[in-house]
C-alpha cells in the first residue's frame, strides 16, 4: 500500500534532518580548512586547524597526499608495453589523444598499468577530465577531444599537443560516422595551428576497434589520416597500426616503434643537448612535480589575459 502524503513529506523531513546532523558531526579535513576559517571557526576549531603542517597547507594541491597515495608508492611495477621505453633517454610524456569512446581509458588499463589505482583522474577545470598513469621511465596522459566546446578549451587541446613528448591519437576504426570529425581534430588543434604540437614530436595513430565487423583495416586509415593531409604531417615520424584494445593486438608494435623512434631521437639530441631530454631532461620528476606540470597545462587557459587588456 502507498502511504499518504503527509507519511511521504515526514520522511523527507526526518531524512534531511538526519544529513545534517551527520555534516555537522563530520570530522575536520584539509581540503575544509578555508571553507571553515572563512567563516570565523571556534578558538578550538582554529587550534585544530593551526596543527597541519605549513607545507601541506600552503602547497599547491593540500590534499595531494590523500587523493594519489600510490603515486608515493616507492615500488611503480612495470608492464610490458611501459618496460619499451627502458632504453630513452629523459622521462617523455606521451599524450593519448582522441575522440571519446575510442579506447585509450582501456588501453591505459590493460597494457599501460599493472593495477587500476595507478591510474589517477585530475579534473581542475569543469568538463576536462586526464588520466595520468606513472612507470619508471615515461608518464602517460589520455585526454578525450571534439564536441561543441568554447574556445578556452581549443586552446587547452593545444597545450596537450604542445606539452607531449609523443602523442598517440587513439580511432575508433569502426565509427565511420566520426571519422571526418577525428580527422578534422587532429588537423586544425594539433597538426596545423602553431600553438599545436611541435615539429619533431613524433605521431603514432592507432586504428583501433579491428575486432569489429565495419572497422577500417591500417592502409585505409592511413590514407584517410596521412596520406590526405601529407602536407601538415611534415617531417615528423608517423605511422599507423591496426590495434585491438580488448585483445592486445597490434598494441605491443604500435609502442615498440615509438619507443624505437624516441630512443633515436634523444640518443641523436644527447652530443648536443645533453641535459635537454623529455619534459624534465634527465631527472625523473616527482609525483607532485609531475600533477603540477599537468595543473598548469590545464588553467593557463583560464589566467590568459584577454584581447585588448
Amino acid at each position: 500500500m502507498l502511504s499518504s502524503p503527509k507519511h511521504q513529506e515526514r520522511i523527507l523531513h526526518q531524512f534531511l534532518n538526519n544529513m545534517a546532523l551527520e555534516e555537522k558531526q563530520m570530522p575536520l579535513t584539509e581540503i575544509d580548512e578555508e571553507l571553515i576559517v572563512s567563516k570565523q571557526p571556534s578558538a578550538e576549531i582554529r587550534n585544530t586547524t593551526n596543527k597541519i603542517a605549513p607545507e601541506t597547507r600552503n602547497s599547491w594541491f593540500p590534499s595531494f597526499r590523500s587523493i594519489f597515495p600510490s603515486l608515493l608508492s616507492k615500488e611503480q611495477p612495470g608492464t610490458t608495453i611501459t618496460r619499451l621505453f627502458d632504453n630513452v633517454p629523459g622521462y617523455p610524456r606521451i599524450a593519448l589523444i582522441g575522440l571519446d569512446w575510442g579506447g585509450k581509458s582501456l588501453l591505459m588499463e590493460k597494457f599501460l598499468s599493472p593495477r587500476s589505482k595507478d591510474i589517477h583522474r585530475i579534473m581542475p577545470t569543469i568538463g576536462t577530465i586526464v588520466e595520468m598513469v606513472r612507470s619508471e621511465t615515461a608518464s602517460f596522459h589520455t585526454y578525450d577531444i571534439g564536441g561543441c566546446r568554447p574556445k578556452s578549451y581549443r586552446l587547452f587541446d593545444r597545450a596537450m599537443y604542445r606539452e607531449a613528448e609523443a602523442v598517440v591519437f587513439v580511432i575508433d576504426a569502426n565509427d565511420r560516422d566520426r571519422a571526418l570529425e577525428a580527422r578534422e581534430e587532429l588537423m586544425m588543434e594539433g597538426l596545423l595551428d602553431p600553438q599545436g604540437m611541435r615539429k619533431e614530436t613524433p605521431l603514432l595513430i592507432l586504428a583501433n576497434k579491428q575486432d569489429l565487423p565495419n572497422a577500417r583495416n591500417a592502409e585505409q586509415i592511413k590514407t584517410f589520416f596521412v596520406d590526405s593531409i601529407s602536407t601538415s604531417i611534415g617531417d615528423r615520424p608517423c605511422n599507423v597500426f591496426a590495434t585491438t584494445a580488448t585483445t592486445g593486438e597490434g598494441i605491443e608494435d604500435a609502442f615498440r616503434w615509438l619507443a624505437s623512434i624516441l630512443a633515436e631521437r634523444t640518443n641523436n639530441e644527447k652530443t648536443s643537448n645533453p641535459t635537454g631530454q623529455g619534459q624534465y631532461g634527465t631527472k625523473r620528476p616527482t609525483p607532485e612535480e609531475e600533477i603540477q606540470n599537468v595543473w598548469k597545462t590545464c588553467t593557463f587557459v583560464e589566467n590568459k589575459p584577454k584581447v585588448g587588456t
